[in-house]
């Protein structure tokens, strides 16, 4: 069998200007394409800014451990210590995570990308 040759027709109504510019690419596809693009493409986005608060939490946690005098309140001051030490711990694990997520998502989720995305989803219908 052939390939077939995919056509696009828009009746436009008489009251419209129509100017052409060849120089184009079209992009057909679906909404759900479109979608699940913008999904991947807003993870990454997401993503990016996931370092703010683990850094937020460290700071205020290294500043406690650096100023506090712990006292006996509920629990013994050295249980509040080590409660503080183990959350910027905690932190700072956490932090690294983030770190190493925002560099891997370093260039992507820019225009190009999006457009790309959408191209790639378009051509993988046609295989």
């Amino acid at each position: 069998m052939g390939k077939q040759e995919n056509k696009l027709s828009i009746d436009l109504s008489d009251n419209r200007n129509v100017y052409k510019n060849t120089a184009q690419d079209y992009i057909v596809t679906t909404r759900d394409k479109i979608e699940l693009v913008l999904l991947k493409t807003e993870k990454c986005l997401t993503n990016k800014n996931a370092w703010m608060t683990p850094f937020g939490l460290v700071i205020t946690c290294v500043i406690t451990l650096l100023t506090a005098d712990f006292k006996d309140f509920v629990l013994s001051a050295s249980v509040w210590k080590a409660i503080f030490i183990l959350t910027t711990i905690s932190c700072s694990i956490w932090l690294i995570y983030s770190f190493f997520i925002l560099i891997k998502n370093w260039n992507k989720g820019n225009i190009n990308d999006i457009i790309d995305s959408i191209i790639s989803e378009a051509k993988r219908d046609e295989d």
